[in-house]
């Protein structure tokens, strides 16, 4: 018989098996630039295209290696309309937030909660111990050290 707790884990694997593999689609990025015939060319994370390398199309951004911001102009233009007609997003470092839904699953807050509340920790913290926990059973079940 499954627990909710089990319920809990495989859930919550489930999203950080999407979020790595985010990741990894992230890592295997387009260059920031190249060189074109037309000229230099800087690649927009956002939008997924090359556009030209100058401040007509992208602004000024004195951290990046480039001096350029890693979205173009036009999409941080969107970006801040659809953000102003939109709820605020949850405050975050983007890849690392990790939303949990539990307005479908009453049942298994209230025993999560409780399960926090045995172990001194809060919900938050309840939640990512049993987290850790059923990665490294997991990890462990697979040899990984």
């Amino acid at each position: 018989m499954t627990s909710g707790i089990d319920i809990l884990q495989e859930v919550l694997r489930e999203c950080l098996e999407e979020k790595e593999a985010r990741m990894v689609k992230a890592n295997k990025a387009q260059p920031m630039t190249r060189q074109t015939e037309a000229g230099l060319e800087k690649w927009c994370s956002k939008c997924e295209a090359y556009r030209p390398a100058d401040l007509d199309h992208f602004y000024q951004d004195n951290r990046s290696k480039t001096k350029l911001s890693s979205w173009c102009r036009k999409c941080q233009r969107a970006s801040v309309g659809s953000s102003n007609k939109q709820s605020k997003p949850v405050k975050g470092n983007g890849d690392n937030t990790l939303v949990l839904d539990f307005s479908n699953a009453d049942m298994l807050l209230a025993d999560l909660q409780a399960e926090a509340v045995t172990d001194f920790r809060s919900t938050e913290m309840q939640a990512l111990y049993l987290i850790s926990k059923g990665l490294l059973k997991e990890a462990n079940q697979n040899g990984r050290p």
